[in-house]
């Protein structure tokens, strides 16, 4: 944490349970305490298949932190794409706080860029990032029924590209699974029995919800002095009922 001198460091901490065996702890600090050197960034610019985006941007002391910065004092985020720029608005769930702004584009190449503009110390104005190619999720639809022993899921979308892709697939009575997909080829099998039951004695149905991401990387303000990332990502989900 690189704080300014000579002012005491204010800090807000929660504790939020994650499920019942595990807990992370967050802590928030004013901004006007610590240095754009001390800090890292983390953004994103998703697009989704309403054609709008949500540039989402958190800032926290230092990578792989739990201490956020809230804003204050004459420092502010402003996201912009093309002659449109908005000033980004506060969200919090405790003391873990982002930054988020919407725009009505989600075009392939669309550019945005994230700035952050500080009274007393050094800004970074220059964090950009261009969207993927967006994409229609086709196969499986809605609402599709699925033995996770004996069935293969076909996964299909359209508009292939080079960029990589992974697919995510969560639920409550299966253990989820990530896969990442280097080649786009607009499909993918998730092969019988490669979902994996917790209570397979039980027989219970539960949803599932694929994820489908496709992803590009952006640059971040080299003012960041723990660094960041900042990533373009068309995002396309939809669930399914599986059973043992």
């Amino acid at each position: 944490m690189t704080p300014h001198p000579g002012a005491p460091m204010r800090v807000k901490t929660c504790f939020m349970a994650i499920s019942l065996l595990s807990s992370v702890a967050c802590a928030s600090v004013e901004s006007t305490d610590v240095r754009t050197s001390g800090i890292y960034a983390s953004f994103e610019a998703k697009g989704a298949n309403d054609g709008t985006t949500k540039v989402h941007a958190e800032l926290t002391v230092g990578e792989n932190s739990n201490t956020y910065l809230d804003l204050t004092g004459e420092d502010t985020l402003t996201a912009t794409q093309g002659d449109e720029s908005k000033s980004m608005s506060r969200n919090n769930l405790g003391s873990i706080v982002w930054y988020e702004s919407v725009f009505s584009t989600n075009e392939e190449g669309t550019t945005f860029n994230i700035a952050f503009e500080r009274g007393e110390d050094e800004n970074a104005p220059n964090s950009e990032v261009s969207l993927p190619a967006p994409f229609d999720l086709t196969v499986p639809t809605e609402g599709d029924e699925f033995s996770m022993s004996a069935d293969k899921i076909t996964v299909a979308w359209n508009n292939i590209t080079d960029d990589p892709m992974t697919l995510l697939v969560s639920g409550n009575c299966f253990y989820g699974i990530t896969e990442n997909i280097v080649t786009d080829q607009g499909v993918f099998v998730i092969e019988a029995a490669r979902l994996e039951p917790i209570d397979p004695t039980t027989g219970d149905m539960c949803t599932a919800t694929l994820t489908l991401t496709r992803e590009r990387d952006g640059e971040i303000d080299e003012a960041y002095g723990e660094g960041g990332r900042f990533k373009g990502r068309q995002v396309r989900t939809v669930t399914i009922t599986v059973a043992p």
